[in-house]
This record gives structure tokens, C-alpha cells and sequence, in this order.
């Protein structure tokens, strides 16, 4: 019996205790400063403050045209980069002088390799002569007077790689005199020469003829890199512009659609405002 009486006294203090404990503490009111005690102020009572603009209204502006200045818009044709090249390689004045100097290269070079070739000479011509009389043979006569006719040709070849010259030429000679000690007349004089003509130390190994021809190689060499170099600068410049010009389109499209937005947007808006 005492034991339960010891159990309800023990459960009647934890009840006591457990109810003071959810019993609620006020939140103390914190006392106003003079800094927190500010009075609101209406537009209408400030004095002395002047109005900003009072009349202003905002101007309607048109929109611009998104036409693109000088561009025929009924005149236009796609065009591919490599069409683009084309046309700047076939329309540039660069490439064109440039094109004509290789050609004046490659002219240079064949007259420098004339030279070597082979070249057929010959001369013809009349001779007359009148001279005095010194044989003792003839006292009766004067003067003697002799004709000559002479022909000659020839043909002269070289060796480029060693500097060789050769000659062949053929010489003839038709003299009449009206001497009348002279046993034969006319008389026809002929002479067949050949000729090889080889430097042994100078112009062996290099003369004025292959050093032209050397010098005209290395004229076509570079006028050919020029010609690439000039023709590798109109291409980039040509690839620089293309882009450009598609940066330019896409940048107006994307421009074209902020305006057609915005002029969407700005329809709606002013619905709304007159809706209220």
C-alpha cells in the first residue's frame, strides 16, 4: 500500500513539472530610438523642391526599313565560296600581271636557250677592180680589170655542256681579168672548212650563254612564287570576305527578328494599355 502511494506522489511531481515547462515566456517589447521614430512625407507637402520635367512626352519613331542599303533585292543569286574564289581569281588585275610577267619569264628563257641552236650563215656579193698594169709582159696594156663573184654559207652549232663550238662552211669564188697573160679565166675557186672550236679553261664549265639561261630558270622560279604568294593572298582575302558578308546576313536576320519582335511586343503592349 505504501509502495503505491510512493508511485501516485512520484507521477503527480513529473505532471507538475512538465506543465510549468510548456508554459509560454512574452517576448519583451524593445523600446523606440529617435532614429526609428521617422515620419512619412507625402509628394504633395514637400516645399521648395522643383518638378523634373513635368511636360515630357515620349516621341513616336518609325521603325527603319530592313532593306540593305544598295542591294537590288530582286537582283540577287546565291553564291558558294568557291565561286566567290573564282570570280576574284579571274577579275583580279594582280593575277593578271602577275600571270604576264611568268609569261615574259618563260620568253626570256627560250630566247637565253637560242643561243645553243644552230645558225645558218651565208653572204654573197660582186666585186670589180681596176688596177695598173705592172707586168713587163704587157707593155700595151694599162690597166687590168678583174670581176669577182663570191658566194659563201656556213652553219655553226655548240655543246652546251662543255662549251664546244663547231663550224662548217663553204666558200666559192667565180674571177675573170681581161689580162691576156691570164691562163684561166674564169677561174672558180672552192673551199670546204670545219672547224671545232673547245675552251679549256675558260667558259668550260660555265660561259655567258649558260649563265644566261641559268638566270632566266631562276626568273621563272620566282615569278612563279610570286604568282602563288599573290594568288594565296586574293584567296584569303576572298575566304576574310565571304564570312564577313555571311556574319553581316546572319547578324541582319538576327537583327530583323529582335525588330519584328520587338514591334509584336510593342502592339501587345499598347492593347494592354488601352484595355487598361
Amino acid at each position: 500500500m505504501y509502495s503505491r502511494l510512493y508511485f501516485l506522489i512520484i507521477f503527480v511531481v513529473l505532471c507538475a513539472a512538465g506543465a510549468s515547462a510548456q508554459t509560454p515566456v512574452p517576448t519583451p517589447t524593445p523600446t523606440p530610438t529617435p532614429a526609428d521614430d521617422v515620419q512619412e512625407v507625402l509628394p504633395e507637402e514637400l516645399k521648395g523642391v522643383p518638378e523634373i520635367a513635368p511636360d515630357y512626352r515620349s516621341d513616336e519613331r518609325e521603325f527603319p526599313d530592313l532593306g540593305r542599303v544598295g542591294v537590288e533585292m530582286t537582283d540577287q543569286r546565291p553564291l558558294t565560296l568557291q565561286e566567290a574564289i573564282t570570280l576574284a581569281l579571274q577579275n583580279s588585275g594582280d593575277i593578271e600581271v602577275t600571270r604576264k610577267q611568268v609569261e615574259i619569264a618563260e620568253f626570256d628563257l627560250q630566247a637565253a636557250r637560242g643561243a645553243f641552236q644552230p645558225r645558218l650563215t651565208g653572204e654573197g656579193y660582186f666585186e670589180r677592180s681596176t688596177l695598173p698594169n705592172l707586168s713587163f709582159f704587157t707593155p700595151d696594156i694599162t690597166t687590168t680589170t678583174t670581176n669577182s663573184f663570191i658566194g659563201n654559207a656556213g652553219v655553226r652549232g655548240y655543246v652546251p655542256s662543255f662549251g664546244t663550238v663547231l663550224d662548217v662552211g663553204i666558200s666559192n669564188q667565180r674571177v675573170t681579168a681581161d689580162n691576156p697573160i691570164t691562163i684561166f679565166s674564169p677561174q672558180y675557186n672552192t673551199a670546204l672548212e670545219f672547224t671545232i672550236t673547245q675552251p679549256v679553261f675558260r667558259g668550260r664549265g660555265f660561259d655567258a650563254k649558260r649563265r644566261s639561261v641559268e638566270i632566266a630558270k631562276r626568273n621563272i622560279a620566282l615569278t612563279d612564287l610570286q604568282f602563288r604568294q599573290r594568288s594565296i593572298d586574293i584567296i584569303n582575302a576572298t575566304q576574310r570576305a565571304y564570312w564577313d558578308l555571311t556574319f553581316a546576313l546572319r547578324n541582319l536576320q538576327v537583327q530583323r527578328d529582335g525588330t519584328r519582335d520587338a514591334r509584336g511586343l510593342l502592339v501587345h503592349n499598347r492593347r494592354l494599355v488601352e484595355e487598361g
